[in-house]
């Protein structure tokens, strides 16, 4: 264990050190900041319009009740508040006061579509009688946009913890640290669980940072740390294709794209692909480990089909280390 101990602090300082680590490792909880900070927008976003409404003037409020039929409305009591609303960082269109009538203020940038919407929401809002019948339908589940991106969220971490490894990994080769082994009592086996332990934590560690900034509380905790258990060998398999394959960091930016591609669009693909064919996806274990988290975040861990990806991913993912081991071996034990 005193090994095994010894070699993750090995590697988790010559990690510190490489500034490209580092950064990889701050990029999936600046990715979650970011979501949290743009997700509720994206996830609420009706038609707004910025109206203004002078205190005591009826003719004002009744214009915007009326617009409350098309969208969402933000009163202002001036000119100026409504222009400085406009003119912020998101889309949203103004009416002003211009007299008897109402003139739209625009940031400048918009489309000719949003144009014209303005001018038609506009020409009904001003008409003393309804211009058309119309019926609203309102979807009864929004989409998932939060739930998907939680799920991206936490792949993405382990995958990160597999390259912190692997870049220490090809570290050691360009330095012929590797070599060093060979009159080491550490074996391959203590080798390889210091390898997994680091960069099972590495994920762990990110994905939890970036769970609670991303959902908060809204998943329970414990089949959240379940899910993530059961994915503790998905990093190493990272680690040790890209680690195992690569003996240089451009050889390791080569690898990564492909890995990544597998990693990432494979599960997601499966998205769009209907059920009878997923059959396609059953053989890799990043499948099975976005069905577990889908399971959790988007299904609601529906009784029977959270359990059952869990154990697959597990039982899989050691499945792979055991292939991976036996076709990389001698590229991977040390020497």
């Amino acid at each position: 264990m005193r090994r095994i101990v010894s070699l993750i602090g090995f590697d988790l300082t010559n990690a510190v050190r490489d500034s490209m680590v580092v950064y990889i490792l701050a990029a999936p909880l600046l990715l979650a900041g970011g979501l949290r900070l743009f997700l509720p927008s994206v996830e609420g976003s009706l038609v707004r319009f910025a109206v203004e409404v002078p205190t005591g003037v009826h003719a004002a409020a009744r214009f915007a009740d009326r617009l409350e039929e098309y969208g969402r409305v933000e009163r202002y009591s001036d000119a100026d508040e409504l222009r400085a609303r406009v003119l912020a960082t998101d889309d949203v269109g103004g009416f002003a006061r211009d007299g008897d009538g109402w003139r739209i203020v625009l940031e400048g940038n918009e489309s000719p579509g949003s144009v014209a919407l303005l001018q038609s929401v506009l020409l009904a809002a001003s008409a003393d009688e309804p211009v058309g019948e119309y019926t609203v339908v309102r979807a009864e589940s929004r989409s998932p946009i939060r739930e998907y991106a939680s799920v991206g969220l936490v792949m993405l971490a382990s995958l990160i913890g597999g390259l912190a490894v692997a870049f220490a990994m090809i570290d050691e080769k360009e330095q012929n640290v590797t070599r060093a082994f060979a009159v080491t009592p550490l074996t391959p086996l203590s080798y390889f669980a210091a390898r997994g332990i680091l960069a099972s934590a590495i994920g762990f560690v990110v994905a939890t940072v970036g769970h609670f900034i991303l959902v908060g509380t809204a998943v329970p905790a414990g089949r959240f740390f379940a899910a993530l258990l059961v994915s503790a060998p998905q990093p190493l398999v990272v680690a040790l294709l890209v680690g195992g394959i690569a003996r240089n960091q451009i050889q390791a930016l080569a690898t990564l794209k492909i890995v990544m591609v597998i990693y990432l669009t494979v599960p997601f693909a499966s998205i769009a692909v209907p059920v009878t064919w997923h059959w396609l996806f059953y053989a890799f274990p990043n499948y099975w480990m976005f069905r577990t988290f889908e399971g959790l975040y988007v299904t609601g861990a529906r009784a029977g089909d959270f359990p059952l990806a869990a154990l697959v991913t597990l039982v899989l993912g050691f499945v792979t280390l055991f292939v991976l081991g036996v076709g990389l071996g001698r590229q991977l034990k040390p020497r």
